[in-house]
């Protein structure tokens, strides 16, 4: 064991005496490393920092209590039996919840109820003026000292009665005002005038109102919290779900057999693919830097030659360089990275969210990042390395560097691992299998042979660039040439472009493809510039009576008109009403016969545009039913409808569910009603739903025949279209549990994304086609003198550099373009290229989008920025060598 441990002790030596007798070189050859781990490190904790995951979210709620009591749902809605609980000697429902007493006097430490609330706030008369919105209230008392931790007045005072609320950071950021009046509806009740007396800290995401419940309020999903004087056992927290109640406090969380899920494929293979990159990419950035480093070691090598070492500690020598530098430059890189990003996302909690988030710093990534990037750089110095094993003796003495002939097998190797490597990653991407490990396997074997096989075919590239710059003017012809005669330097640097050139090309060719796609599919929810209010986002809670109904209604027809609202069926779970086209069969009501019916009043009439005929047939309770190619009402009903009104019979049934889980036709009699058609285009046209309509009915006919219904939208439609104040105002006013859309047409911040990622792909390109010709530059001294011995002007010796530059930074942009748009068309192939409809996923040809604008900034527009920036950091004089006789 000693002896192979003991050839690397010479190598480390000379490695870290190098980096010490090299600093500056050292520092750029760093940097190289620095970038891509830098922001690897950043960006995952600004992601994991920034969001706030259901444990962290528990975790905030909880802070300064010992424990958080809640209602079960599933035990106190009847699914599970329950026990009186003792303190109040009667049993738990969600209707009539313990209070905080109960539950001090049960747990022997003081509590207190909390609960949060939806809520719309809007200006009032004399007041702060401000558009109206929305956000969380939580009805409590600040006055108890159980909630010091959670909230914390930052100004004014503490409410000390119901109407007196203070707002929290994220509600200054929404627009609220600091003090003063204010408008705030709680529930569906009406809106309640408030006093803003103070502003707070909120431990809580997403709270903007802190304050007693207001007058006539009742809290809904209360949830208790215990003071942090008491101590809770987990047999202790168990024996509370007899009550019908949860305990949640640290060490007593009641483990549940959960099911393992399988991983999603689309996830694994995207982190197999980010991971092989992220390698790819660090090594081909780091390789410039020990191509540089190799080569200002050939004297250094030859000596050690000379006295006896042998080829493989020529190899570790460059590999030791390679494992200090690499290893430093990833441990402080990736502290430096996740100090930025655990900045960067608290400022964005704070500044946008209003909360102060736990940082989140995941130690398991941050080692894993180093051990990439180490790993990474002596992948990076592998070739060097092996170039340095065969170091010619008398030739590094001598200072004498010679290109060799690029053997005709090395670009044909280089484009059959591209081929494979391609090959991988298309059947990683279409294989359809449950089973993740051979995507993985595929990723990581296809990206290393793409990537390997690219820089392999670099040096037939750079030779033919060599052959083709007769034709250039002179300094860009000795530039060129320079670059061909130094492959093995200029391999790195153009493999170090390509690689970063090649991921933004292929990251940007999906994106615009997807984009593209979304766009040319997208299906307007509503008609343009229209909104509707519906009851699917889970925002609120149903209206409660048909008197809410009609306060919301005209509440919000006084800010726009006109407004339609739509009901449907009520099916509350247990027992559904409805017409048919025939008695549904046992089992299911909601089968081929059953009639997706939506009811409306005299607004919808009236934007239907319905004839005379139409309208005499609604209002003699009657039932308009929908033509088209997407109607499921069968054709013995259509057929007639098309001719004109005439009377049809349909069944009003009764569905119920049965004990073992089925429904079951309590009743089913027949309904004679007059009929007439309606378009289906001009139901969509004028009011569209995420549901299919195939009849239509007032619901005045609907109450006729004792049919429940309920509001299920508002069809919002003002002339002019609807404006962000209107919208605010609009939920502000009618929020009734429905959440407002507003269709303003397919938007996406796409290209605003795919901007700052060509912006970064380019700033990296470069730093790293800059510094690596400044370190080719201090290895060209004797070159630089020469040419200032033959009489060359002073400012040549600069422009061949800005030369040498933008050859660099084109050749790799060229070459990564054109391998970047293999694997960019492949997964947009795979994004785009199946459609999904009621029949299953087909085939389609897919989109592809190549966003030229953007790869051509990479193309001409980077290499002549770096260029002009290496021009400007070029020695103007080079240093000359004294020659004795």
């Amino acid at each position: 064991m000693s002896a192979p441990l003991s050839g690397w002790r010479l190598p480390l030596r000379l490695a870290l005496r190098d980096l010490k007798r090299y600093k500056g070189r050292s520092a750029l050859a760093a940097l190289l490393i620095f970038l891509p781990v830098v922001v690897m490190a950043a960006g995952l904790t600004a992601i994991a920092t920034v969001d706030i995951s259901p444990d962290e979210d528990a975790a905030m709620r909880s802070r300064g209590v010992s424990a958080v009591v809640t209602v079960n749902d599933e035990q106190a809605s009847g699914a599970r039996a329950i026990t009186a609980f003792p303190a109040s000697g009667r049993k738990v429902t969600q209707a009539e919840p313990p209070t905080a007493t109960e539950i001090s006097r049960q747990a022997d430490a003081p509590a207190i109820g909390l609960s949060e609330e939806y809520g719309v706030f809007s200006p009032v008369p004399n007041g702060s003026g401000f558009t109206a919105t929305r956000g969380s209230v939580v009805l409590t008392d600040l006055t108890s000292p159980i909630l010091r931790q959670q909230f914390r007045i930052k100004e004014g005072r503490a409410p000390q009665r119901p109407g007196e609320v203070v707002i929290t950071d994220y509600g200054r950021i929404i627009g609220l005002p600091t003090s003063g009046p204010l408008g705030m509806r709680v529930h569906d009740g009406s809106a309640s005038p408030v006093t803003v007396v103070g502003v707070t800290s909120a431990g809580v995401p997403g709270v903007a109102v802190v304050g007693p419940a207001p007058e006539g309020v009742r809290p809904t999903n209360v949830s208790f919290l215990v003071s942090d004087s008491r101590a809770w056992s987990s047999s202790e927290a168990r024996s509370w779900q007899k009550y019908g109640l949860t305990v949640s406090a640290p060490g007593t969380a009641i483990e549940e057999e959960v099911a393992p899920t399988a991983t999603d494929p689309g996830m694994a293979l995207g982190i197999a693919v980010g991971t092989m990159a992220f390698v790819a990419v660090t090594a081909l950035l780091a390789a410039p830097a020990f191509a540089a480093s190799a080569t200002r070691q050939r004297r250094t090598l030859g000596l050690v030659a000379a006295n006896g070492g042998t080829r493989g500690m020529l190899r570790r020598v460059v590999m030791a360089e390679a494992m200090l530098l690499g290893a430093l430059t990833a441990v402080v890189a990736t502290l430096l990275g996740t100090a930025l990003g655990a900045a960067a996302g608290h400022f964005i909690r704070v500044r946008f969210y209003g909360i102060t988030p736990p940082i989140d710093i995941r130690v398991s990534w941050m080692l894993a990042i180093v051990a990439v990037a180490t790993f990474a750089s002596l992948v990076a110095a592998f070739a060097p390395a092996m170039a340095a094993g065969r170091t010619n003796l008398l030739a590094a003495l001598r200072g004498q560097v010679s290109s060799r002939t690029v053997k005709r097998r090395l670009p044909v190797v280089g484009v059959i691992g591209v081929v494979i490597g391609t090959l991988c990653l298309y059947r990683a991407v279409t294989l359809d299998n449950d089973d993740t490990s051979q995507q993985t396997l595929l990723a990581y074997v296809g990206v290393p042979l793409f990537f390997g096989g690219a820089v392999l075919a670099v040096p037939y590239v750079l030779m033919a660039a060599g052959k083709l710059a007769g034709h250039l003017p002179l300094t860009a012809r000795i530039a060129v040439r320079d670059v061909s005669r130094q492959r093995t330097r200029a391999t790195a640097s153009v493999g170090a472009v390509l690689a970063t050139v090649a991921v933004c090309t292929g990251v940007t060719v999906l994106a615009s493809s997807v984009d593209a796609h979304e766009r040319a599919t997208y299906t307007p929810s509503v008609p343009m510039g229209t909104g509707q209010f519906t009851n699917y986002s889970g925002i609120g809670t149903q209206p409660r009576t048909q008197a809410e109904v009609d306060a919301g209604l005209a509440a919000a027809r006084r800010i726009a008109s006109p407004i339609v609202p739509l009901w449907v069926n009520r099916d509350n779970g247990m027992k559904f009403i409805g017409f048919a086209e025939s008695c549904p069969t046992a089992g299911d009501y909601r089968d081929s016969a059953s009639l997706e019916t939506t009811y409306i009043d005299a607004s919808g009439m009236d934007r239907l545009g319905l004839s005379e005929t139409q309208r005499s047939v609604l209002e003699s309770g009657g039932v308009l039913l929908s033509t088209g190619a997407k109607s499921s009402v069968s054709a013995k009903i259509l057929t007639p409808a098309r001719q004109g009104p005439h009377t049809i019979t349909l069944k009003r049934f009764v569905a119920e569910w049965s004990d073992t889980g089925r429904t079951k036709t309590s009743s089913c009699t027949p309904v004679s009603l007059e009929a007439a058609p309606i378009p289906e285009k001009r139901i969509n046209d004028t009011m569209k739903t995420d549901r299919g309509t195939t009849a239509i009915m007032l619901r005045s006919t609907a109450e006729k025949h004792e049919v429940p219904t309920e509001i299920y939208a508002l069809n919002v439609a003002p002339a002019g279209g609807i404006d962000t104040r209107m919208e605010a105002q609009l939920k502000a006013a009618a929020p009734f549990g429905l959440d407002l859309y507003v269709e303003r047409g397919y938007s996406s911040p796409m290209s605003q994304i795919l901007l700052a990622l060509t912006a970064l792909a380019g700033l990296l390109v470069i730093i790293t086609t800059v510094i690596s010709t400044l370190l080719n530059d201090a290895e060209s001294r004797a070159d630089a003198a020469t040419l200032a011995t033959v009489g060359a002007p002073l400012g040549m010796r600069r422009r061949i550099v800005g030369a040498h530059a933008a050859a660099i930074g084109f050749i790799g942009s060229v070459v990564g373009i054109a391998i970047g748009l293999v694997p960019g068309l492949i997964l947009a192939r795979d994004a785009t290229g199946t459609a999904y409809t009621e029949t299953g996923a087909t085939s389609v040809p897919g989109t592809y989008v190549v966003p030229w604008w953007l790869l051509l900034i990479l193309l001409v527009g980077v290499p002549l920025l770096a260029a002009a920036i290496s021009m400007t950091f070029a020695r103007r004089t080079p240093p000359l060598t004294r020659r004795e006789a």
